[in-house]
């Protein structure tokens, strides 16, 4: 993350191709109602995707269960030892491969699917492409759900070398290209999911300046739109900072390479982009919505220091990041001589930027509570948005304590105890406050994005579950961490024990608290979705029948084995597809025509090559072998079930 190493023409190139692939998607992907007369939009036109909203429930309640259950696991004391000791590789398997799976497939899919309900409604048009909408979904789940698992396995791959005698360096270089080409990979689609999810959203409210007619929530555009900017802000960050070199000037910092990840990080994302489109998605759905002129003044006054303020907030944090572990890493100082060095210019920007965040964000807790308090066993979703705003309070007057000097001097001495201190703000954060809100306004929403329209008891039931699981794990992980940094303070090393195992049983027993009502949502959301389920599957079907174009009669008529065959043939070969293409389905025909031969005999061979990463030239024939074997088995199983599912529906029916 070396500023120096970044010119002002790859700056100025990076921010033309970006605005450059922007507009060519404005211009090209087609938006619903393409006329440029101002006009209105029937109530059907503007609900025109709730019919697939539901798929983003499911999401986010399957992304807090498995979240909660590995919160759970690396929580047990020999485990988290493990993790611990395991160097870089621990902390990717135990905090990055875990935040993304709460954070991105939880919270950042939960913000999505509610936008999509409201903002067409604020706008009072509908989305710009339902089809942006779709990849924007699917970009970010798959992109998530491979940065899961590759920092999972990966990150537990390489903490066993460490365990091993090898450096974390050492470990790196050992996974080679196995690591870095899919965490890329991962990185870059949920970055695209992301960055299309904001180019409708921005193209969305673009054009609802044209709409004729009143437009009273219009005024909360501007909660999106910012919103948007700072999860875009935050994406590119994020695969910025996966790059090897990166990664370890950030490592060699130390507590300034935290500054930047995960503090600016969470903080661009977390503030300025999940915290302002809940502002938007509260000051909508609340009872009476900001339409009124008081409703009017709030939002404003939520919008103008909230906004601005978590703007100021993440530069603050980044810039200081730089420059601080900039002197760490060429001249070599402590980080206490480093902001010794800067002296004002440390705690100034970090003190006044972060006044007026907790003014404006205290501003729209007041307000949620406002509109939202009354409605507690009478309305689903009330008691869980009021459960989030409490725990957020007290979140914030932990990190507004981790602010002033003593507290701060204090993490750092702490070490790792001090991370831990660190990390339980965010949790408590993130967990308690900011999934409980968002999980409550889906259950405001109702029968659109859930399914069914669920009672209040039910909200009740997953508020007591979600705040006892989130006060076990605070006050279970903050105590821990607490005695621990007493212990590394006074020249002792904690040592696992009694303590360690009580400590932990707390934040174990929350988060399999929080699991149970993620579990209780999941289940109600199932249960009330086969309709939408069955609906999207056909979805599916229907598109790509569509894309592969019309099968013709005849084509029933021949055999199976006729089909199988130049399949099998093909792709033991190395040149899959064939057999796809001959049935019928070209569009997973054609990427396997090129992708096959392409990875058989050319990305294999070059990284078991004498000048590959791994580097293993006297396997390389048996484990190309073995690749085409498993590879055509995989392929041609597939193509089967696929040609005999076709088969057995009746005509007129979609395959």
């Amino acid at each position: 993350m070396r500023v120096e190493d970044i010119s002002n023409l790859d700056a100025l190139l990076f921010v033309l191709f970006l605005a450059a692939a922007s507009l060519l998607v404005f211009r090209l992907v087609p938006r619903a109602g393409p006329r440029a007369e101002a006009e209105t939009f029937s109530a059907a036109e503007i609900a025109r995707y709730d019919g697939a909203l539901t798929k983003y429930a499911l999401t986010v309640a399957g992304a807090l269960l498995v979240g909660s259950l590995h919160l759970a696991v690396k929580s047990l004391p020999p485990v988290a030892r493990w993790l611990a000791q395991a160097g870089r590789g621990g902390h990717l398997a135990a905090n990055i491969a875990y935040s993304h799976m709460v954070i991105v497939m939880g919270g950042t899919i939960a913000v999505t699917g509610l936008t999509w309900y409201v903002l067409p409604r604020v706008v009072q048009r509908p989305l710009y492409s339902g089809t942006l909408a779709q990849l924007a979904f699917w970009g970010t789940v798959l992109g998530a759900g491979g940065f899961y698992l590759i920092n999972l396995f990966g990150g537990v791959t390489m903490g066993a070398l460490v365990h091993g005698g090898m450096t974390d360096a050492e470990a790196s270089d050992a996974l080679g290209i196995w690591r870095t080409l899919p965490t890329a990979g991962a990185a870059t689609l949920m970055g695209v999911g992301y960055w299309i999810f904001v180019i409708n959203v921005l193209a969305t409210c673009w054009l609802g300046r044209r709409v004729a007619g009143a437009r009273p929530l219009a005024h909360l555009a501007g909660f999106f739109v910012l919103g948007t900017i700072g999860l875009l802000v935050g994406t590119v960050q994020g695969v910025l900072q996966v790059m090897p070199d990166n990664e370890e000037w950030l490592a060699a910092a130390g507590v300034a390479g935290r500054y930047i990840d995960p503090i600016s990080h969470a903080h661009v994302n977390l503030l300025t982009g999940v915290m302002m489109l809940i502002g938007g998605l509260v000051f909508a759905l609340a009872d009476p919505p900001a339409q009124g002129s008081h409703g009017r003044r709030m939002a404003a006054r939520v919008f103008w220091t909230l906004g601005p303020g978590s703007v100021a907030l993440y530069l603050a944090f980044l810039v200081l990041g730089l420059t601080e572990g900039k002197l760490i890493v060429t001249e070599g100082l402590g980080f206490a001589q480093a902001t010794e060095r800067l002296g004002l210019w440390h705690s100034i920007p970090l003190a006044a930027s972060a006044g007026v965040v907790l003014f404006g964000l205290w501003s729209l807790l007041g307000a949620i509570v406002m509109r939202f308090a009354r409605g507690i066993g009478r309305r689903a979703g009330s008691g869980l948005i009021c459960l989030g705003v409490a725990i957020l309070i007290a979140g914030t007057m932990q990190g507004a304590l981790q602010i002033l000097p003593e507290v701060k001097n204090w993490m750092v001495e702490a070490g790792s105890a001090g991370v831990a201190v660190a990390r339980a703000h965010a949790q408590v954060n993130m967990l308690g406050g900011v999934l409980t809100i968002l999980t409550g306004l889906m259950l405001r929403i109702g029968r659109p994005i859930l399914g069914a329209d669920p009672a209040p008891e039910f909200d009740l039931r997953l508020a007591r579950l979600m705040g006892a699981g989130v006060a076990l794990y605070y006050l279970g992980a903050l105590a821990g961490a607490i005695a621990a940094g007493q212990a590394i303070r006074s020249g002792a090393e904690p040592q696992p024990g009694l303590w360690a195992w009580f400590f932990a049983s707390g934040v174990i027993a929350g988060a399999f608290l929080y699991a149970r009502a993620a579990a209780l949502l999941l289940g109600f959301v199932w249960r009330a979705t086969p309709v939408q389920r069955a609906a999207g599957w056909r979805m599916v079907k229907a598109e790509m029948a569509r894309h592969d174009g019309p099968r013709p009669r005849w084509l029933r008529q021949v055999p199976i084995a006729a089909l199988l065959l130049p399949e099998t043939i093909g792709a033991v070969t190395g040149f899959p597809g064939l057999g796809w293409i001959l049935s019928g389905r070209a569009l997973i025909g054609v990427p396997l025509i090129f992708a096959g031969p392409a990875l058989a005999w050319a990305v294999l061979p070059l990284i078991l090559s004498p000048y590959g990463p791994v580097a293993r030239p006297d396997t390389l024939f048996i484990i190309i072998q073995g690749y085409l074997i498993v590879s055509a088995t995989l392929s041609v199983l597939t193509l089967w079930a696929c040609i005999r599912s076709e088969r057995s529906l009746r005509p007129g029916q979609i395959a």
